[in-house]
């Protein structure tokens, strides 16, 4: 409950919301923030899914054919991005991004509840797809963080591609390379990564 509420009294954003809402329609509406960080498909024709944020909330949404739009969840304790729908309908891989510079995978029904991150460790873990065939694995980019001898974030290495199987737990890497970033990997029916 505290986590469903909180964004409307903490900080900047509570009173940046509150100002928005009583605003006169000649105030400047650059005052209060709000973009979109991704989208993608939805579970049925017509719809998509995609992310919101603030400077102080994000948050996940549906939108449908006939343009009625859905919240699925809104969080203050991270940001929600690269969204990727199941095609059985049944969850979406998100990638959270906290404070501290970390990113991890989640997955969440598509209702919206049930939000479960799937990855952890100190890396960033983003663009996340659902690879097709038979179970719930995730293809995405991966890279390790640095830090400095005082615990600072000092950079990241180079992104691989790892492949996450939900059902059993096993992580692979599907391509890395010293030299060179992998990014937005997506597996192919053939099974071809790309």
């Amino acid at each position: 409950i505290y986590n469903r509420n909180a964004w409307k009294v903490r900080g900047r954003g509570g009173q940046s919301l509150s100002r928005a809402l009583r605003m006169p329609p000649e105030s400047d509406p650059s005052e209060f923030r709000i973009a979109m960080t991704s989208v993608t498909r939805g579970l049925h024709p017509g719809e998509l899914l995609y992310t919101l944020e603030t400077d102080e909330i994000s948050g996940v949404f549906a939108r449908d054919a006939a343009g009625v739009e859905k919240r699925l969840f809104h969080t203050a304790d991270f940001r929600a991005c690269h969204l990727d729908a199941h095609p059985n309908g049944s969850d979406v891989a998100v990638s959270i991004c906290h404070p501290n510079g970390m990113a991890n995978l989640a997955v969440l029904k598509t209702d919206g509840s049930d939000l479960t991150e799937v990855t952890d460790g100190e890396s960033i873990d983003q663009a996340p797809r659902w690879a097709p065939g038979p179970g719930r694995r995730v293809v995405f980019q991966s890279a390790g963080m640095a830090r400095d001898s005082r615990a600072h974030f000092s950079g990241h290495g180079p992104f691989a591609v790892q492949l996450l199987d939900l059902d059993s737990g096993e992580i692979s890497c599907l391509a890395e390379d010293a030299k060179f970033d992998f990014l937005w990997p997506q597996i192919g029916a053939d099974g071809t990564l790309y």
